[in-house]
């Protein structure tokens, strides 16, 4: 078992780093892609920052220019006076309207102006999080909402990807809160996996996973499995049978919720089918290349970031599905299923 289980170390370990690599050229992509803007002020809301001021923050703040059709994202902005409070609710989607992430600041100052700046910071951390932010002044605000240069602007020419600390505005505190988005960055997860088929009889395996996003709405990823050898049952428990495999798949996001979601999903799997004979005489027959598919749903509800927690059921196919003899009898030790059913629940972390 340690050098099946090492090979797979070292694989998954391979394609792990391939996966950091392509996640982190998709980020550049998606951060240099064109966005477009729409800033809506209430009845109450006149004297905030009108949606050219932000945006003119906004590319001051990230030293280019992020606005442009055809937009890969679009920026939802709405901004109320609510009692004694302003309060600024921003939503990011993607090109089909699919929610993406969504953030919300509130200011209690007599004035909106110690929103504004509050704000173009928001803005600008949710087109680009990664981005450092421009020493240059941002450009000066309409007439109804100036105000003299304060921490928050210094904090925000500081490149503070910090959005969800307090920020001090010109006449009072803006708080900024932001909620947990059903797109998720990478990870990685361990899940327990159990089947009453896939081996002889019912069996426990481990698995670990890590998937990134390929876009809003689909997840790749790879991962590898251990079935440890299970032993034919009675009336004749003198084989055991396990497996190993490495896999490679991807998932669409069927259902997003602010902390759930919901995925169908399929895999390919490579590994080794491996066979012992106990009787007569202990008996290690070897290895055998295997090929496997599977079909499934998947269910993943964030409870703390980055801690989330995920559930499913599939269906494993064996492409190369074998059928086990022993010389001088007439019948199989044991033949695979057509069809194993799989259920898995597992734990896992984002690592950005």
């Amino acid at each position: 078992m340690t050098l099946r289980t090492g090979a797979i170390v070292v694989l998954l370990g391979a394609l792990v780093v391939g996966l950091v690599e392509a996640r982190a050229r998709a980020q550049d992509a998606a951060a240099s892609g064109p966005v477009r803007l729409s800033w809506v002020r209430t009845e109450g809301a006149e004297s905030c920052a009108a949606a050219d001021t932000l945006a003119a923050d906004v590319r001051a703040r990230l030293g280019r220019d992020p606005f442009g059709e055809p937009a890969t994202r679009l920026i939802e902005g709405l901004v109320v006076r609510d009692g004694a409070r302003w309060v600024a609710r921003i939503f990011v989607r993607d090109r089909s309207g699919a929610l993406l992430g969504s953030r919300v600041i509130e200011s209690g100052a007599a004035a909106c102006a110690s929103l504004d700046g509050a704000a173009g910071l928001a803005l600008a951390l949710a087109i680009d999080p990664n981005a450092r932010m421009t020493t240059g002044e941002p450009s000066p605000p309409a007439a109804s909402t100036s105000a003299p240069a304060t921490a928050e602007d210094n904090v925000a020419r500081d490149g503070d990807a910090g959005a969800n600390a307090g920020l001090s505005g010109a006449e009072g505190p803006a708080r900024v809160e932001a909620t947990t988005t059903a797109t998720r960055s990478a990870g990685v997860s361990m899940r327990l996996v159990v089947s009453p088929s896939v081996l002889p009889k019912w069996a426990v395996g481990i698995a670990v996973t890590t998937d990134a996003p390929l876009t809003e709405s689909v997840r790749y990823g790879v991962g590898a499995t251990l079935w440890p050898e299970a032993r034919t049952p009675d009336p004749d428990p003198n084989f055991a049978f396990g497996l190993a495999a490495i896999s490679a798949g991807i998932c669409w996001a069927a259902l997003r919720a602010e902390r759930l979601t919901g995925a169908i999903c399929g895999s390919v799997l490579a590994g080794v089918m491996h066979a012992v004979v106990y009787h007569p005489d202990p008996l290690a027959p070897g290895d055998r290349f295997w090929l496997g598919a599977t079909a499934g749903v998947r269910g993943t509800a964030t409870v703390v970031e980055p801690l989330w927690l995920e559930i499913g059921v599939e269906a494993l196919v064996p492409i190369t599905r074998y059928d086990f003899r022993v010389e001088g009898r007439p019948s199989s030790a044991w033949t695979q299923a057509v069809i194993a059913p799989v259920a898995f629940v597992g734990a896992g972390v984002h690592f950005w």
